[in-house]
C-alpha cells in the first residue's frame, strides 16, 4: 500500500477508529481543497481581476455550479492540446469523486454507521464493530447518489484518489495557469 504525506501518517494510526474518522476528516479538507484550487484555475483562466471572479465563482454555494464554471474558463484558453486533455480528464475525476451532481464529496453528510458483529464460535471474544458511512437516504432518494457504504478500507482508498486529484489539481494550476496574471 502507497503512503504520502498525511495520508501516510494517518494509516500508521494503529486504533481503527481514530484512522476512520481522521480519513473521514481528510476527506472533507481534501474536497474544500479541490473546490479552492477550482476557484484558482477559474480565476487565472478568466478575463475577470481577483474581486469580481472571487464574486463570481462564489455568488452561489453549488459547487456543480463552480465545477462547470471553472471547466468552462480553462477550456476557453486550452481549446485542444496536451494541456486540454489533462484538464478534461481532472474535471471528469472531480465529477467522478465528488459526485456529478456537485454534493462535493461522497462522505461529508452522512450518517456514521456502526455494524456489531457477535462472534459465533463460541468464544470469550467480544463483539467486532466496523464502523461505516452510509449515503444519505434522502440524497439516494433523489437520484444524486448511489447506495453506498463506505467501510474503512474504502474510505482508505476514497481519501487517496481525493489526495492524488487534488495534488494533480495543483500542479496543473502551477504549471498552467499560475503565470497568467
Amino acid at each position: 500500500m502507497w503512503t504520502f504525506g498525511i495520508l501516510g501518517r494517518l494509516d500508521a494510526v494503529e486504533d481503527e477508529t481514530t484512522r476512520f474518522y481522521a480519513y473521514i476528516g481528510l476527506c472533507v479538507s481534501t474536497a474544500a481543497g479541490i473546490e479552492q484550487c477550482l476557484f484558482y484555475c477559474f480565476y487565472q483562466s478568466s478575463p475577470l481581476s481577483y474581486e469580481p471572479a472571487t464574486a463570481e465563482f462564489y455568488k452561489n454555494v453549488e459547487f456543480k455550479r463552480k465545477r462547470k464554471l471553472a471547466a468552462a474558463s480553462v477550456r476557453s484558453i486550452f481549446k485542444d492540446g496536451s494541456s486540454r486533455q489533462t484538464w478534461d480528464q481532472l474535471i471528469y475525476e472531480v465529477e467522478q469523486l465528488c459526485g456529478p451532481d456537485g454534493v462535493r464529496n461522497l462522505v461529508s453528510h452522512n450518517e456514521l454507521g456502526v455494524d456489531i458483529f457477535l462472534p459465533t464460535n463460541g468464544d470469550d471474544e467480544g463483539p467486532l464493530l466496523e464502523l461505516s458511512v452510509s449515503q444519505n437516504r434522502h440524497i439516494i432518494s433523489t437520484g444524486r447518489r448511489d447506495p453506498q457504504r463506505t467501510n474503512l478500507e474504502s474510505l482508505r482508498l476514497y481519501t487517496a484518489d481525493l489526495t492524488s486529484l487534488h495534488l494533480r489539481m495543483i500542479e496543473f494550476h502551477r504549471v498552467q495557469l499560475s503565470n497568467r496574471k
